[in-house]
């Protein structure tokens, strides 16, 4: 009576193995690239707004702006 043995070298656990790691891997390297595109977009943005020394002047602007006068020229008088 022939008896079938099963020798198992390893190949089945390496090729397991093997995949697992390149997901792994992969995993890896998407995470660190959505961490840098995050990071990257986090920036910050540059306003136009003065510095609080220079608000004397643009009080004067923005009142002169704001009122509800009407221009007119030597000519219209």
């Amino acid at each position: 009576m022939p008896t079938c043995i099963d020798v198992d070298d390893g190949a089945f656990a390496a090729l397991i193995g093997g995949l697992v790691g390149c997901a792994l891997l992969l995993l890896i390297c998407v995470i660190v690239l959505l961490l840098w595109e995050f990071y990257r977009r986090k920036g910050s943005y540059v306003t136009n707004e003065t510095d609080d020394g220079e608000d004397d002047e643009d009080d004067e602007c923005d009142a002169a702006l704001q009122s509800r006068k009407s221009l007119t020229t030597k000519e219209d008088d």
